[in-house]
């Protein structure tokens, strides 16, 4: 891979402040919440039932990561990761096709990808 030093210090931060607001996530808010009909999403997937109220495939992707384990943080780290992993490929993508040189604008870009409400 050809990544420039600059780019690698980058990439570490990130998943650096990912993984530590994960964490104080998980730490402060120990039970993730979980709506009433989480079983809805388990139900539709394994009778192949089509939920118009769930986005399309939801239930399948609890399904799939609930094969490897039933608990509840998995499925919070398993989400977050992925979620961390398209935020920061999107930042670079953007850095990389609108050609981003400015350090406090790709920064400021950044903090409100990592730091985001959802």
């Amino acid at each position: 891979m050809f990544i420039k030093k600059q780019q690698k210090r980058e990439l570490i931060i990130m998943f650096g402040l990912y993984l530590v607001l994960g964490i104080l996530i998980q730490i402060y808010y120990p039970y993730p919440f979980v709506y009433p009909d989480s079983g809805a999403y388990l139900l539709s997937a394994a009778e192949e039932v089509v939920n118009a109220w769930r986005p399309m495939g939801y239930s399948y992707y609890i399904r799939f990561v609930h094969a490897f384990s039933p608990s509840l943080t998995v499925l919070y780290w398993v989400s977050y990761g992925l979620n961390a992993i398209a935020c920061i490929l999107f930042l670079f993508s953007v850095k990389y096709l609108f050609k981003i040189t400015s350090k406090i604008l790709f920064y400021t870009f950044a903090g409100f990808m990592i730091f985001s409400p959802s």
